[in-house]
């Protein structure tokens, strides 16, 4: 996780997305972004994740 976090915290925590309340959905970063993963990988599972934008 510490390489996808270094490489997407740039993006995920831009200051556009702390404006619309990113860290509403968590007490850190980390933690958000550990929901996050969490969440993608029971898509995963599901067969729900798309490969590249949508």
């Amino acid at each position: 996780m510490d390489f996808l976090f270094k490489k997407k915290e740039m993006h995920v925590f831009s200051a556009d997305h702390i404006k619309n309340g990113i860290m509403d959905l968590g007490k850190s970063r980390e933690g958000i972004m550990k929901s996050g993963f969490k969440i993608l990988g029971k898509m995963n599972e599901k067969g729900l994740n798309k490969e590249g934008a949508t």
